[in-house]
């Protein structure tokens, strides 16, 4: 298909060249209409190979440059005034020497008779006769309906019948009769059917039913609204651009939504990849602008692929499907939701994986309860997963219930119960006083018994200051919270060895930890991880 569409496009930019140069256009007009309406089937022919969206709007737009250059050069309603008349007096001449034909044809018929004089002058009169008659005004519509039904049999692959009569000023001959009102195709055929109306035939129905020779008259088509076509925004107002700064980790899904508003905006390949500087910004703006230069890439699927070698790591799939595995269902999350961050993982895959590997995945990170459900149910794939996780959501629908969305509880007594009145309010400053205690200090016993009853002796502890103690408690709480973020599991995105974000643990800079590979559980070998040895069995 794309080697036919270059063929198309490059023998119709050649026949633009040779009618655009008149000297070469004089000589070859006829070949060259015929050459475009070959090609305009070519097109068709094509469309119906074609399975990819590009190839079929570049083939509607090679249709669009045949009819503009038909309608142009060679048709009695081209918007060149030179041309117009020129085929108009084509069809003319053509209409005059097929009178003439059909009048020598009567001639000879007529045989018998002695004088030809008087045979002509007979059939001259004869004409003149039938020219001031109602027969002639037949003969004249129906010859009308043959110059246009011929001319519509060429031209109404190009455009609208009704809109080329409009432009040319053909709507209307003799103040009266509207030459076209209605086009209709009959079923079957691909030629289209004029029927001309008079204004008197649309004021009177009788004298129209009266005429045998003129067509039945058939009902008018509502006229179409005509609907407002909404512009498409260009890719410099859109809110989308990407630096380069996150090593590749979102590019995946910048290059999915750019290509989904993309058509969504009923924008082409070609029209987006024209537009794609506005896409980028910082560091990949500036290796955009030098690969062009460079030539590095001539349509949007290339540039996308010179993207992906450009800002993504060579293990990203690797490291993708390790976060997949790793993410497993909370204990309070839904399994939409669930579902849902692992279609992101998913998608962002270089390479799409199969239906089968990712109901694997998805199957084995679920919660127990709904992992057992499923599996009485006989799920084997994950269309039918979805709808059932859905189902089970709906099940547990309390367990995800926030304290904010609870139903509020009512005080209900005992039916002995005595209900005493108001409570007294109590005196905020006496709050206030038995909310402060008093301290009291343990004194150190001697070892010398006499002692114990001398007042110098005697000491009292001092107390610990507020600030040292307050300092001793953090400095607990702190290697508490060290100590639990190394066991907790990680989040997407973390690496499993310094447990921040941003990078992966392959790439992680600082002092190597031991960890499980799969959950990220630390201090422990991924053989001897207790989460992923449970998980297994």
């Amino acid at each position: 298909v794309d080697i036919e569409i270059n063929m198309i496009d490059a023998s119709v930019k050649a026949v633009r060249d040779i009618l655009e140069n008149k000297k070469k256009f004089d000589g070859v007009k006829d070949t060259l209409k015929t050459r475009l309406v070959h090609l305009f089937f070519r097109c068709s022919r094509a469309q119906e190979a074609a399975e990819e969206d590009d190839d079929l709007e570049d083939l509607d737009k090679l249709k669009c440059s045949v009819r503009e250059l038909i309608n142009t050069y060679f048709s009695p309603f081209s918007v060149i005034p030179a041309i117009r008349s020129e085929v108009v007096n084509q069809i003319t001449k053509s209409l005059t020497s097929l009178n003439i034909s059909q009048s020598g044809q009567g001639k000879e018929k007529q045989k018998g008779k002695k004088d030809s004089n008087k045979r002509g002058s007979e059939v001259i009169d004869q004409a003149d006769l039938e020219d001031a008659g109602p027969s002639n005004q037949s003969s004249d519509s129906s010859a009308q309906r043959r110059l246009l039904r011929s001319v519509l049999r060429s031209d109404y692959l190009l455009n609208p019948p009704e809109d080329l009569l409009l432009q040319s000023g053909f709507s209307e001959r003799g103040g009266r009769e509207k030459i076209l009102n209605r086009v209709r195709l009959d079923d079957g055929s691909k030629n289209p059917i004029v029927i001309p109306e008079s204004s008197e035939s649309v004021t009177s129905d009788s004298s129209s039913s009266s005429s045998s020779q003129s067509p039945p008259r058939r009902p008018s088509r509502q006229k179409r609204r005509k609907v407002a076509v909404r512009r498409s925004r260009p890719v410099s107002d859109w809110n989308m651009r990407y630096d380069g700064k996150d090593n590749g980790l979102n590019l995946m899904k910048f290059i999915r939504e750019v290509e989904f508003l993309a058509k969504s905006e009923s924008l082409s390949k070609k029209d987006l990849f024209r537009s794609a500087i506005y896409l980028f910004t910082g560091p990949a703006k500036t290796w955009f602008m030098t690969a062009s230069e460079n030539e590095d890439f001539s349509n949007w699927k290339e540039l996308v692929q010179e993207m992906k070698k450009e800002f993504l790591n060579p293990d990203h799939d690797h490291a993708s499907e390790i976060r997949a595995i790793s993410r497993r269902q909370g204990p309070k999350e839904k399994f939409q939701d669930y579902l849902t961050e692992l279609q992101k993982i998913f998608n962002s895959f270089t390479k799409p994986i199969s239906e089968s590997k990712k109901f694997e995945i998805v199957f084995r990170n679920m919660r127990s309860e709904y992992k057992g459900h499923a599996v009485a149910s006989n799920i084997d794939n994950l269309a039918d997963l979805k709808q059932f996780g859905r189902k089970l959501d709906a099940t547990f629908w309390y367990k995800y219930q926030t304290h904010a969305e609870e139903p509020p509880t009512r005080n209900r007594g005992q039916v002995n119960e005595l209900r005493t009145g108001a409570k007294p309010k109590l005196n905020p400053d006496s709050d206030q006083k038995s909310q402060k205690t008093r301290n009291f200090y343990r004194s150190s016993k001697s070892e010398n018994a006499g002692e114990d009853n001398d007042p110098k002796d005697s000491s009292c502890e001092p107390p610990k200051s507020k600030n040292t103690r307050e300092k001793k408690n953090s400095q607990q709480q702190e290697g508490l919270q060290v100590l639990l973020d190394k066991y907790l599991p990680p989040r997407e995105g973390m690496c499993y060895n310094c447990r921040l974000m941003g990078h992966h643990q392959d790439d992680c800079q600082r002092p190597k930890h031991k960890f499980c590979n799969k959950c990220g559980f630390h201090n422990v070998d991924t053989k001897n991880c207790p989460y992923c040895a449970k998980n297994s069995q």
